[in-house]
């Protein structure tokens, strides 16, 4: 199986899956979704952090897309390889990092390994839909988010899940249906006031 980054300077390129890979790469009109949830502009303003990630497809297009810098977690050796051998042929080794976690647990090793006074302008959280998995990263997101997130940082969980709306140090600003799942949206509880929720 293979997908493909949809737009921007990567579009067309192949994200190919091993045989056998349980990954369920964020495709079609719900990837489309989350890209315009997280707008041309915020992606642009700093790192993204692909949590779960995977195949890398979502990562990788949003860094074909602007994003200066990626940071992909995954427990998954073998799929991380594979997202740092497509960065590599594509000539954008210099623009990813990779980091062996379980999400959640990455968040403070994850916000260690940016360049010092950088946080992530974007957090894309898609674990595996397991009950309850994306309560527990939210849980891990929250105390670390004054930390790791930028003030006007985006964070996005994809899930079929209910989840809080409150959570210590983020705040709920929607959620929108997206597929089998709903994309549940937070920012860091210090942002800026004044602007709309995406």
């Amino acid at each position: 199986m293979a997908v493909r980054i949809t737009s921007g300077e990567f579009r067309g390129r192949r994200v190919a899956l091993p045989r056998g890979s349980r990954a369920r790469p964020l495709t079609g009109q719900a990837l489309e979704q989350v890209m315009n949830l997280f707008t041309p502009a915020r992606l642009s303003s700093g790192p993204f952090l692909d949590v779960c990630a995977g195949s890398g497809l979502a990562g990788l297009e949003a860094l074909s897309r602007g994003a200066p810098l990626l940071l992909s977690v995954d427990v998954d050796s073998a799929a991380l390889r594979g997202i740092r051998r497509l960065a590599a042929e594509w000539g954008a080794a210099d623009r990813l990092l990779t980091l062996r976690r379980d999400g959640r647990r990455c968040f403070a090793p994850a916000q260690r390994m940016l360049p010092e006074g950088q946080r992530f302008a974007c957090a894309l959280l898609d674990p595996p839909f397991i009950e309850g998995m994306a309560a527990e990263l939210l849980r891990g997101l929250g105390p670390a988010a004054a930390e790791c997130l930028d003030a006007s940082a985006l964070a996005i969980i994809r899930t079929p899940d209910r989840l809080p709306e409150g959570v210590a140090g983020l705040e709920f600003i929607g959620c929108r249906d997206a597929g089998r799942a709903r994309l549940w949206l937070y920012r860091p509880a210090d942002a800026p006031q004044g602007g709309e929720a995406p």
